[in-house]
């Protein structure tokens, strides 16, 4: 077995650093989808208690739709009146991607919403885009 002088470096060990900073780079652009789905999965569990505790799910619903297209640190792509793309706060969901699913006599409530969230890789200028869903049951006691 040879070993190399001192100062000299293994030309791998260049290729598993470039992997590790393009991982977490991919890591840094990506995880804002999945930290907000679970903001949006603990907003739709609380959306289901409140339309039980309330016997409201048309309020649960409204004050479910606000807190989804406030959410601080997320934004979403929409166009504006002239046509242009605008980036907004919040993640953009429209009334008709949220349903409230009762079953058995109003025993089981099952929330889902659905919207997609677009991700712009910062220097490629590529998108991609994310269909994601947030949903929960509950059963009435």
């Amino acid at each position: 077995m040879r070993l190399r002088r001192n100062g000299e470096s293994n030309p791998a060990t260049y290729i598993v650093l470039v992997l590790l900073a393009l991982a977490g780079w991919y890591v840094y652009t990506v995880s804002p989808v999945y930290l907000d789905n679970l903001e949006a999965n603990k907003l739709v569990e609380e959306a289901v208690n409140q339309a039980f505790i309330d016997g409201a799910p048309d309020a649960a619903k409204s004050r479910l739709l606000f807190k989804l297209n406030n959410m601080e640190g997320t934004t979403h792509l929409e166009l504006d009146e002239n046509g242009a793309e605008v980036w907004k706060p919040g993640l953009g969901v429209q009334e008709d991607n949220v349903q409230f699913i009762f079953e058995n006599d109003n025993k089981k409530l099952t929330v889902r919403v659905e919207y997609t969230r677009v991700i712009q890789y910062k220097p490629l200028k590529k998108r991609k885009i994310f269909n994601v869903v947030a949903t929960k049951s509950g059963t009435r006691k």
